[in-house]
């Protein structure tokens, strides 16, 4: 079973993906608070490691921030595909958010089949190695 770590803080969001994440087959560990997060990331037996990581970009950049903190202090997190789901347009920081490693940028309110998009989108530019340019917007 592939597991998938999901941050977010708005509890309605958090089980919305809860959801579309466990139809598509996925453990879903999730989390409103990222000191938490960051913990479960240094603690996690490579078993229960997650196969890709939703994280929220919020009016402080804190997702931003989350994702160069796992890229930049966890080698084995490197190849894991990272999607930033957001609210916010998206151009706003999207040169910061490949700066610090993101796949795809997920936009807010979004559906089932995004969700999906973006999973096909953030696995196929890890397995490729396409980690040069820009994230892809869904």
């Amino acid at each position: 079973m592939k597991i998938v770590w999901i941050l977010e803080a708005e509890a309605n969001t958090l089980r919305v993906l809860a959801e579309i994440f466990a139809r598509r087959g996925y453990f879903v560990s999730a989390s409103s608070e990222r000191e938490k997060f960051l913990e479960l990331c240094k603690k996690a037996p490579e078993t229960s490691r997650p196969d890709v990581i939703v994280i929220n970009v919020g009016k402080n950049f804190d997702g931003i921030k989350t994702v160069g903190i796992i890229r930049a202090t966890y080698p084995d997190y490197q190849n894991v595909p990272i999607i930033l789901a957001t609210g916010l347009p998206a151009e706003d920081f999207l040169q910061l958010a490949a700066l610090v490693g993101a796949d795809v940028l997920l936009q807010k309110p979004f559906f089932p089949h995004s969700v999906g998009l973006a999973l096909v989108a953030a696995y196929s530019r890890r397995r490729n190695k396409n980690l040069r340019g820009l994230p892809e917007i869904i």
